[in-house]
């Protein structure tokens, strides 16, 4: 199945505003480490046929969902947003921040 310009180019323009928000928000070095895994799904997404719908990959979805909600609830009770900061040198931004 092809995907329509627009929507590749809208999944672009999003790639990019996630990336740079996390540069203005964490600095260059995790960027330049979570570019690997936003540009890699970009271009696996273009790459690769799809024509499912939700219904086959509801589950999958839902368990990553919650693995990655207890993934993040790790991060901060590990204190990874800290030994980011001083490994970085950028400071921690506040939960609410843009």
């Amino acid at each position: 199945m092809k995907k329509k310009p627009l929507i590749v180019i809208s999944a672009l323009i999003f790639t990019l505003a996630i990336l740079a928000l996390g540069y203005v928000s964490f600095g260059l070095l995790t960027t330049v480490i979570f570019t690997s895994g936003f540009l890699g799904g970009f271009i696996l997404w273009i790459l690769l046929p799809t024509a499912s719908t939700f219904a086959p990959i509801k589950m999958p979805y839902w368990l990553t969902l919650i693995a990655f909600i207890i993934h993040r609830v790790e991060e901060k009770v590990c204190g990874f947003f800290d030994a980011l900061s001083q490994l970085t040198d950028v400071p921690t931004p506040e939960i609410l921040s843009w």
